[in-house]
């Protein structure tokens, strides 16, 4: 069949399938292929793609090349960059540097955010993939000894192209600002050099593309900026973008996180925050992209602060915060995320995953309270149960759990209701979750005495209702429980970016084929893109926890499980990094979009977000 007798839609659905650069080279060829090339162009595609390679630049053009597989060469409005396991060169910033490739071959006015950090995530030509923190530690090397192929660096990029409504922010700060103007340390409005933003095209958002003049110093060192969706400062110009999801990267410094954490939740209750503290080498990356950004002035050194705030003119109605009900344990998918329709839908999702092991006592009918004790901070003070077991047998599982696995012990305590046999603790009862030190016991009566080291959950000892029972059982860290929690707040994630009965859109085969083009490459693209941060004590040193490194190393991975729950058709990044800043954690279980952003420890966080197709 000679190309005269296709019509334009077959054309462009056969074209859908050609990568970017075979879309490029179609488009070259004639001006029918060149119309169909155009159309492809302009809708919004999201890709990703993994490299090992050994030189950190070669990386960076393998993993962005890949992932372009996966689009239709229409450009790019933001890309996300992960470096890990490189040594730390000075030159990060450098002319040969990760940012100035990617500069190279997306171009200059494409905002750029990242980090370097212990650990990795994404799909690599293998599939999905990762570079453990642990990997070049004992587990790595023992894995290594046996066969077992260990990546020890690698880059993971994200690009996206968004839809006509929506905008890509990229923002960063040189400077610690603690207390009421975390806001303005995160540089978010002037100057130019330290903001960029970039629309979909030139139709799109005309006020978010160019920034606000420059504003006075306040005090500072110049990189204060007023927040540009305030009523503050830069008002007005971006009054119509909303912003929905924030990627917020920080480098060591929890305290100036939960101030930034807590400046966003006072002036925008929607947005919903992911992101962490930066692990490994430290360094965060950033180029603000947008039409000054070739002639922006430098900083020097790396940001202390960066992310990227993903903006839509479409209303969001703001999740309520997690009240009383909602610590019961995790809500459906519908309840849990605001009603965002049109053509952006954003989601976030924080799993820990503590279990009991196996063959774990369960004390039944204990009477446990908090108190102060002189020297000492808190106490949890527990008095003698029911049943067969002691506080003798109480203390020994303490001491045996320090023993065995050398960490510090935790112990749930939880309320079984009147007329209910006392079970198992699962991580999804209201429990009051703490890890402890050393027990102490007067003679062989007691009070057991337990110092509280951290609390996980819960405000206090639970009271249990008449009839009802005080269970405590010392519980642990577990691979299974956590691989579970993280499955199933995937499947909640996509629930609530791609709902069952959307629309598919004129383009759904298109979407389709450049998935498989993706797929062929060794890459991931789609209309829903996810990004993970985990806590660089995860990975393996949890996973691989049966310590067989022979045949277990690699087999559970987050990345596997993310790419899993997406069907393969999602693109997605990841960084291992040292405080996880995402939902609050409902149960010890799972947080979803109604809990207000926390920074917390050994957990997974997920941000995700998608559109409706051309």
């Amino acid at each position: 069949m000679a190309l005269e007798e296709l019509t334009h839609d077959l054309l462009v659905r056969v074209l859908a399938g050609a990568g970017g650069a075979g879309v490029a080279r179609a488009a070259a060829a004639c001006k029918r292929l060149a119309a169909a090339a155009t159309e492809l162009a302009a809708a919004p595609l999201l890709c990703s793609a993994m490299s090992t390679l050994a030189v950190l630049g070669d990386a960076v053009r393998d993993a962005t090349l890949r992932a372009l597989e996966g689009s239709w060469g229409g450009g790019v409005d933001f890309a996300l960059l992960l470096i890990a396991g490189y040594a730390r060169p000075k030159k990060y910033r450098a002319s040969e540097g990760p940012v100035e490739v990617l500069a190279e071959l997306l171009g200059r006015d494409v905002p750029v955010v990242g980090a370097a950090c212990a650990g990795l995530m994404g799909v690599a030509p293998g599939g999905p993939a990762e570079v453990d923190p642990q990997a070049a530690r004992a587990l790595g090397r023992r894995a290594a000894q046996h066969g077992v192929a260990v990546p020890t660096r690698g880059v993971a990029v994200l690009l996206g192209r968004l839809p006509k409504n929506c905008t890509a922010r990229a923002f960063a700060s040189h400077t610690w600002v603690r207390g009421a103007r975390a806001g303005m340390a995160l540089g978010l409005g002037p100057p130019a050099a330290r903001v960029g933003a970039r629309a979909a095209s030139a139709r799109r958002l005309p006020t978010a593309v160019s920034a606000p003049p420059a504003q006075p110093p306040r005090g500072d060192g110049g990189d204060g900026g007023a927040w540009p969706f305030d009523d503050e400062g830069a008002a007005g110009r971006v009054r119509a973008a909303e912003p929905r999801l924030c990627l917020l990267l920080h480098r060591a410094n929890d305290d100036a996180l939960d101030d930034a954490v807590e400046w966003f939740r006072e002036r925008h209750p929607a947005l919903q925050v992911v992101g962490g503290l930066s692990s490994g080498a430290g360094d965060l990356l950033f180029a603000p992209g947008g039409p000054a950004a070739a002639d922006a002035p430098r900083a020097g050194g790396a940001p202390v602060f960066a992310g990227l705030l993903l903006c839509s003119t479409d209303a969001c109605a703001a999740p309520q915060p997690a009240g009383a009900g909602a610590a019961a344990g995790p809500s459906a998918a519908e309840a849990d995320a605001p009603e965002c329709g049109g053509p952006l839908r954003v989601a976030t999702m924080s799993a820990r995953g503590l279990a009991t092991r196996p063959g774990a006592d369960l004390f039944a009918g204990v009477r446990a309270r908090v108190v102060h004790e002189p020297g000492q901070d808190l106490v949890l003070e527990i008095a003698a149960g029911r049943g067969a077991l002691t506080l003798i047998d109480l203390h020994s599982s303490i001491i045996a759990e320090i023993m065995m696995h050398g960490v510090e012990p935790c112990v749930a305590l939880w309320c079984c209701p009147a007329g209910e046999e006392p079970a198992p603790f699962t991580g999804e009862q209201e429990a009051f979750v703490v890890f402890v030190g050393g027990p102490s016991m007067d003679g062989g009566t007691g009070p057991l005495r337990l110092g509280i080291e951290d609390v996980l959950a819960g405000g206090c000892v639970p009271e249990p209702e008449p009839g009802g029972t005080l269970c405590l059982q010392v519980v642990a860290y577990s691979a299974a429980a956590s691989a579970a929690a993280v499955a199933s707040g995937l499947s909640r994630l996509r629930a609530q970016l791609l709902p069952a009965g959307r629309a598919e859109g004129r383009l759904a085969d298109c979407y389709a084929a450049a998935a498989a083009a993706a797929l062929a490459a060794g890459a991931r693209s789609g209309t829903a893109a996810v990004v993970a941060f985990s806590c660089t004590g995860r990975g393996q040193a949890l996973y691989c926890e049966d310590g067989s490194a022979a045949t277990s190393f690699g087999a559970v991975t987050e990345a596997k499980i993310i790419d899993q729950a997406f069907s393969q058709a999602a693109p997605f990044v990841g960084a291992y990094v040292d405080g996880e800043l995402g939902p609050a954690l409902r149960a010890l279980h799972l947080g979803g979009a109604a809990d207000p952003p926390e920074v917390q420890g050994y957990t997974s966080m997920f941000g995700g977000w998608a559109f409706e197709p051309a």
